[in-house]
C-alpha cells in the first residue's frame, strides 16, 4: 500500500501494491539511513496479549449478569411506575367525588395509604357523581405482599413424650 501525503496533511494519492512490488522498487540504502525505516501495519481488530484476553473472558459472564440485573431492575421500576399511575388515577376519581369501586379503594389504601387519606379528605361534594368502573386488572392485588400465592403452612409435628406408650410396641 502506498500513501502520499503533502505538508498540510492532505492525502494526494493512495495506491495498493503488493509487498513484493514495493520491495523491488525500493533501492537498497547503505549507512545509517538503511536502519531507519517507517512501517505501518493494519489489523482487523485490537491486538491483545494472552493476559488481557483471559481477563476479558472472565469479565464476559459478569457483563451478562449486569445486563440481566439491569433488565430486571428496569422491569421492577416500570411496574412501580405503573402502580403509581394507577393509584394516582384512582385518587383523582375519589377527589372528583365520583363513585369508585371498593376494590379500587382497597387497592389504593393498601398501596399508598397517604394518597388515599389525602384523596378522601380532599373529596369534593358532587351532586351527580359518575359511576366509575374498576381500573384494576386481573393480576392487580390490593396488598403488595400477597402478589404471589402463599404456600400452605404445615402443622408442626407433635413431640413424642418419653413416658407415652406407642401403638407399635
Amino acid at each position: 500500500m502506498s500513501l502520499t501525503v503533502t505538508n498540510g496533511g492532505r492525502v494526494v494519492s493512495a495506491a495498493k501494491r503488493s509487498k513484493q512490488a514495493m520491495a523491488a522498487k525500493a533501492p537498497p540504502q547503505k549507512g545509517p539511513a538503511a536502519r531507519v525505516t517507517d512501517r505501518l501495519e493494519w489489523s482487523s481488530g485490537p491486538v491483545l496479549d494472552p493476559e488481557k484476553k483471559a481477563l476479558l473472558e472472565l469479565l464476559r459472564p459478569k457483563q451478562k449478569e449486569e445486563k440481566s440485573s439491569i433488565q430486571s431492575m428496569s422491569e421492577f421500576l416500570s411496574e412501580q411506575a405503573r402502580v403509581r399511575r394507577l393509584c394516582a388515577r384512582i385518587a383523582a376519581r375519589i377527589r372528583a367525588g365520583d363513585r369508585v369501586p371498593m376494590k379500587d379503594r382497597r387497592y389504593l389504601k393498601a398501596r399508598d395509604p397517604l394518597q388515599y387519606a389525602m384523596a378522601t379528605l380532599m373529596q369534593k361534594p358532587n351532586d351527580d357523581p359518575k359511576r366509575r368502573g374498576t381500573l384494576l386488572k386481573a393480576g392487580d392485588t390490593p396488598h403488595p405482599e400477597t402478589s404471589a400465592p402463599a404456600a400452605p403452612a404445615e402443622a408442626p409435628a407433635a413431640p413424642a413424650c418419653a413416658g407415652s406408650v406407642s401403638a407399635h410396641a
